[in-house]
């Protein structure tokens, strides 16, 4: 098995915070995943870009946590208007049929 570096330690410990670390020659960047890297933040040491990652995520990953933050109940499988459209449509052929009973049962006794 191949050991991981500290680069790697690192940026697996913050993306699970919801951070992105960037190894750029000299510098690290860290951002939020998914946010534009204009908003990024750049850090000297892998240290202090551990410890920059650490603050952004107790302080603004919070705010932003859209998606992942509250799970969103199933969609319903039919729509209200679909299911009272389905409704009438039922109660025109219970309607419908009844007429043609009726109207084949006036023909018989006229006969």
């Amino acid at each position: 098995m191949t050991e991981r570096t500290p680069f790697e330690l690192a940026a697996g410990e913050l993306r699970k915070l919801g951070i992105t670390l960037r190894q750029l020659p000299g510098e690290y960047q860290v951002n939020l995943t998914g946010e534009p890297d204009e908003n990024a933040l750049a850090a000297e040491t892998l240290e202090e870009a551990l410890e920059l990652g650490r603050d952004m995520a107790k302080t603004l990953a919070p705010a932003t946590a859209g998606p992942r933050g509250k799970r969103r109940r199933r969609p319903l499988r039919m729509t209200p208007k679909a299911v009272r459209r389905r409704m009438i449509r039922a109660h025109n052929r219970r309607v419908r049929a009844r007429a043609i009973h009726q109207q084949k049962h006036i023909r018989d006794e006229k006969k």
